[in-house]
């Protein structure tokens, strides 16, 4: 990918694996470049889904965020641009 931004997706969602799966497979359909991705439980039966990828376009993560959002296990979810990075 040219002229991609980084982004850190934070989710706080109920601590269930497959949550973590549907989450990372919206990425994996768009095509973006997953560079980390971190489960922490809670103490509440909830987790933290942290994930750093690359996506060239903003309305692409807009878009994901949306489609999470939906997801009945996700209690909140959003995205921060870090910064231009180019390869």
């Amino acid at each position: 990918m040219e002229n991609t931004d980084k982004y850190i997706v934070d989710a706080l969602v109920r601590n269930r694996l497959d949550i973590l799966n549907r989450i990372t497979a919206l990425f994996i359909v768009k095509n973006l470049e997953v560079l980390n991705v971190t489960f922490n439980a809670t103490d509440d039966n909830m987790a933290i889904i942290n994930l750093i990828c690359l996506c060239p376009d903003e309305n692409i993560m807009k878009r994901i965020i949306n489609q999470s959002n939906n997801f009945v296990d996700i209690a909140r979810i959003y995205y921060t641009k870090v910064y231009n990075a180019k390869k």
